[in-house]
């Protein structure tokens, strides 16, 4: 149950953050991913497989393979997939650095440290997102 509150949070900071254009961009960039050629399409031959079926979802692919298609990403000669993969390192850091931990003893309650760095990085970074995607069309 916690892990659906986790996704629950994600999607309202992407709701909150993004412009609805960008916005429906980004659930299209997702929903391609979810298919099979979509996954090729944006990951090219890491998107593939070797044995039946050769064309995978991106949630199928072994871990080697989707960071291999992210960091295609991150090198890509588009904009926009640079963009994208911005957007996904900033929702990761986002998950990783407000995760509240009770259990610990140096940390307890909200994490107020990981919320400052966080904000600090979030103020330019959908501007920034947004600048890509616009001038890739």
């Amino acid at each position: 149950m916690r892990g659906r509150h986790r996704l629950i949070q994600i999607a309202g900071l992407l709701g909150v953050l993004l412009k609805p254009k960008l916005l429906s961009a980004v659930r299209l960039f997702l929903w391609l991913l979810s298919t099979r050629i979509g996954t090729v399409m944006l990951g090219g031959k890491a998107g593939m497989s070797s044995q039946f079926p050769y064309f995978q979802t991106f949630s199928c692919l072994p871990r080697c393979q989707q960071e291999r298609v992210l960091r295609q990403w991150s090198l890509s000669a588009f904009s926009s997939l640079r963009g994208v993969y911005k957007l996904f390192k900033m929702i990761t850091m986002w998950a990783v650095y407000t995760k509240v931990c009770t259990n610990s003893v140096l940390l307890k309650g909200d994490n107020q440290l990981h919320r400052k760095l966080l904000n600090s990085c979030l103020c330019c970074l959908p501007s920034q997102l947004e600048s890509f995607l616009v001038n890739s069309e």
